[in-house]
């Protein structure tokens, strides 16, 4: 699956820059309780992602999974956010039990983010345990005892529309599979219960997995990173971007160049951990006013010279043709979902 704003237009974009809400080993739960309520209510991201996973210590599994249901229920998330919950991976053996609390809550999540898919018989498990799920949520609510889902909201309908699904590639094996994997779980089409949105890259356990060690400049990863973004845009999938970790003033550094440079590869959006991060990726993902005038500037150039019946041409010193239009294209598209930050990227 798996997406803080320059004054993004109150809609989901096609960017997925994600912010994870982690409920951190030993924390007592009214600790993870508010810093859940100030990731929905103060931070304005395309998806906030409630943690059951590596953020969450064993012996906590049960409290997260009740604060998670807890917090669905309860909180009314930025319009423009995505609630979503990462589960546990399904090898794990406790994926069961986070669909089963989540999706017992009152006020169902937009999207599930799944860690760790490995291929595409976890895809049919997923989508088969979902449903069956969803269908006993149906029969509370006909009953009258699950109330009803997110009255008022236009983000959180009831289930007449599928969850979002995000995963996550996070071995060499599951990159092996990847296309399979996407394969898979797009056959459901419309009608089925999750529909593949997004894909996220998982650095440190692929680096793990492929007997690495991390560096500042993710050298170790650019074959990863190639294949998997090649992958998701041949399948359209949205691809997002490894999270850094590094929260010092060299890692926020990092960070900017890093999402630059992701942004002009074609990646859709970048996962992050703190909020600190948000404004830095989002600058970078962000059109500038001055991107969007350039690219208008050629699009009217183009759309002249293809009046006088001529292809290439010479634009501002550049030789234009063809994928270079298609480029440009793109700018105004992704400025119709943010508005321009008035700056040039970091």
């Amino acid at each position: 699956m798996l997406l803080p704003q320059q004054q993004q237009q109150q809609q989901q974009q096609q960017q997925c820059i994600t912010t994870r809400t982690i409920t951190h080993q030993g924390e007592q739960c009214c600790t993870a309780e508010r810093k859940l309520r100030k990731a929905a209510t103060e931070i304005s991201v395309d998806s906030i992602v409630m943690d059951c996973e590596d953020g969450v210590a064993l012996n906590m599994k049960d409290v997260a999974r009740a604060t998670i249901a807890l917090m669905l229920d309860d909180l009314d998330f930025c319009p423009s956010s995505e609630a979503a919950v990462r589960i546990n991976p399904v090898s794990s053996g406790m994926a069961g039990d986070d669909l089963a609390a989540v999706l017992s809550a009152k006020r169902l999540p937009n999207a599930l983010v799944v860690p760790k898919v490995e291929g595409p018989d976890e895809v049919h498990w997923l989508v088969d345990r979902v449903q069956q799920l969803l269908a006993k949520q149906r029969q509370r609510q006909q009953l009258g005892q699950g109330g009803s889902n997110c009255e008022g909201s236009s983000s959180r309908q009831g289930r007449q529309q599928p969850l979002a699904l995000v995963t996550m590639c996070e071995s060499a094996m599951a990159l092996l599979d990847l296309r399979h994997t996407f394969e898979a779980a797009l056959s459901y089409g419309a009608p089925g219960p999750l529909q593949l949105q997004a894909c996220i890259l998982g650095g440190d356990d692929m680096a793990a997995s492929l007997g690495a060690t991390r560096s500042a400049d993710n050298g170790e990863l650019a074959y990863a990173r190639g294949q998997f973004l090649v992958t998701c845009r041949a399948m359209q999938v949205q691809a997002i971007d490894i999270v850094k970790i590094d929260l010092s003033e060299a890692g926020m550094r990092g960070l900017a160049a890093e999402a630059r440079q992701a942004a002009l590869a074609g990646w859709s959006g970048k996962q992050v951990i703190h909020p600190k991060q948000v404004p830095v990726v989002q600058v970078a993902f962000s059109p500038s006013a001055a991107d969007v005038q350039a690219a208008m500037r050629l699009l009217t150039a183009y759309s002249e010279h293809q009046r006088q019946g001529q292809g290439a041409f010479i634009f501002e010193g550049k030789m234009i043709d063809a994928p270079t239009v298609l480029q440009a294209r793109n700018v105004p598209a992704l400025a119709d979902r943010f508005e321009p930050s008035g700056a040039d990227m970091l």
